[in-house]
């Protein structure tokens, strides 16, 4: 099963899924966040990219999460 963690911060939901066993990309706006998730965790994919304008291919994931309300933070609201 391959998963998308967006919003995945330093790795605190992504880390967990990966020692499960599944095939999961962290993804996370902050630069700064992302080299610490790859400096704890280097053999985990992270990546910076932003929710609103991800690079990824039509149904490449079984499933993608917005880990803790990470969906209410999404700024600004379109009308």
């Amino acid at each position: 099963m391959k998963i998308l963690d967006l919003g995945c911060g330093v790795g605190r939901t992504t880390k967990p899924l990966y020692d499960l066993g599944y095939n999961v990309i962290g993804v996370e706006i902050i630069k700064e966040m992302i080299d610490l998730a790859k400096k704890k965790y280097p053999n985990i994919d992270f990546r910076v990219g932003d929710a609103c304008n991800l690079k990824f291919k039509d149904a490449e994931f079984d499933i993608v999460f917005f880990s803790f309300n990470g969906m209410d933070y999404i700024f600004p609201e379109k009308k």
